[in-house]
């Protein structure tokens, strides 16, 4: 009887402290506790220029959605009270929920700022353990042509159209790392780029329509203004501006303008014609250090018809005069010049022809 009674105690023992396990297994504080990063936190919105705050524990965090109709910079005035959590972390997510940017959160206040296209984002604020405060602030990066994340101009294919001559500003954003303007140059010779940004540590190129190797091209530049000039050929070309896409450090982003003009190739004229000798002539002309050489032509009419045209060719730049020979005498000659340099696919660009200057041949 005693051994029943035994059994039957330990069977309610054991019923009581199922009951007592599965009606308290629901409440907070029994057990592993539930957090903020157990359950889904609440979004609450973003307001600029306005102070939030809110207290969290070591694994908790609270989240801020906000949507920016422009490119720009945001910056974060974060302060905390007192200890803050080794892990604590400040961070921008897209809306695809990709992390773009985080910081590590300081003890006391400090501005974190994030460099963005248009779109829609998530602030959060992560395990700071403590209470905070922040005032969030938007500085738009006044772009020529606005970009968004998910309508960037970093291919051909979606490249913004430039006119040469043109002022242009843009940026290169934490979650962009390309931008690509499309032109047309209108005429063979020199493009200059003048370019002024903020960045550190980006490349500038330009290629052709065929998209083949760069046709100009400089890495490293800094943040400051450069001149770059360069010969390229008549016709489409492309010029990019890109950073190092994984690295989101907030000096290394940011805006830049830049104007691209197209001088032409520089030509040059006959400065003096003389019948020097015996059915003979001589030339002298304006030199020009950034050509390749020469070519004239002499001719008894001046339309330099076929058939009563002569072409010298002169392969060094330097050279400032030449001798024209076997002339008839008692004839009128037409001489006229015109400058070439051979542009990255060792094709010979033609200058203009210069106006005509006239000798007649009396020895």
């Amino acid at each position: 009887m005693n051994r029943k009674r035994c059994k039957f105690t330990k069977i309610i023992a054991a019923i009581l402290i199922a009951v007592m396990i599965c009606g308290n297994a629901g409440v907070k504080g029994f057990g592993t506790k539930i957090t903020a990063k157990a359950a889904t936190p609440i979004e609450r919105t973003l307001y600029w220029n306005m102070e939030h705050n809110g207290t969290l524990d070591s694994n908790e965090k609270d989240v801020y959605v906000f949507s920016l109709k422009r490119s720009g910079k945001v910056n974060i005035q974060l302060t905390t009270e007192g200890y803050v959590s080794y892990s604590a972390e400040i961070s921008i997510y897209d809306a695809s929920d990709e992390r773009i940017k985080y910081y590590d959160i300081e003890k006391g206040s400090y501005n974190y700022s994030f460099e963005l296209l248009a779109g829609s984002y998530k602030l959060v604020i992560d395990s700071v353990d403590n209470e905070y405060s922040f005032v969030p602030k938007f500085t738009p990066s006044g772009e020529t042509k606005q970009e968004s994340y998910m309508a960037k101009n970093n291919s051909t294919a979606t490249g913004t159209y430039y006119t040469l001559g043109k002022k242009v500003r843009g940026q290169l954003a934490m979650n962009d790392a390309m931008d690509i303007y499309k032109l047309n140059i209108t005429k063979p010779g020199y493009v200059t780029i003048a370019i002024s940004s903020y960045l550190n540590d980006y490349d500038i190129s330009v290629i052709n329509e065929y998209q083949n190797d760069p046709v100009y091209s400089v890495t490293e530049l800094g943040a400051g203004s450069y001149k770059k000039s360069f010969f390229a050929r008549k016709g489409i070309h492309y010029f990019i501006i890109q950073k190092d896409s994984y690295n989101t450090d907030s000096k290394y982003c940011g805006s830049y303008t830049f104007t691209i003009t197209n001088t032409g190739i520089p030509t040059s004229r006959i400065s003096k014609v003389t019948n020097s000798s015996r059915k003979a002539a001589t030339v002298r002309w304006n030199t020009s250090s950034r050509v390749d050489g020469y070519q004239i032509q002499y001719s008894v009419t001046n339309t330099y018809k076929k058939g009563y045209t002569k072409t010298v060719m002169i392969r060094k730049k330097a050279t400032a005069a030449t001798v024209l020979r076997n002339l008839r005498k008692g004839a009128t000659y037409y001489v006229r010049i015109r400058t070439f340099k051979r542009d990255s696919f060792d094709v010979a660009q033609w200058s203009a022809w210069s106006s005509s200057a006239k000798i007649r041949i009396t020895k």
